[in-house]
């Protein structure tokens, strides 16, 4: 694994965790150990992402609506999503308007032959 370009990922959903969340909202990072891969997750009870922007979040120069108040060129998310494909890892997303986000990494685990 490339520590910096992970870490980098990490910066960038928990940035947006922080951005799109009031005052009082939670921001929840949890890494669990399954049987097949280590998944860590970001969560927020923020503004969440509506499902028909979902699938554009991770394309370069995208801003959702919400976002368009926010700071930013629409790049933090793409870039996530490259070093995730370079690493042969998955991310999903899980959200709902006005209950938050959940940003999921799934990093397999390596079995010995």
């Amino acid at each position: 694994m490339d520590r910096q370009l992970f870490e980098r990922a990490l910066e960038n959903i928990f940035g947006n965790a922080l951005r799109y969340t009031d005052e009082g909202d939670d921001i929840i990072i949890r890494v669990t150990d399954g049987d097949r891969a280590i998944l860590v997750s970001v969560a927020d009870t923020g503004h969440g992402i509506a499902e028909e922007q979902r699938s554009h979040i991770f394309d370069l120069f995208y801003r959702g609506t919400a976002s368009r108040r926010e700071e930013g060129f629409g790049i933090g998310l793409s870039v996530v999503k490259q070093v995730i494909d370079s690493h042969g890892w998955t991310i999903a997303v899980d959200s709902e308007p006005g209950a938050g986000t959940v940003f999921t990494i799934s990093i397999p685990i390596a079995t010995e032959i």
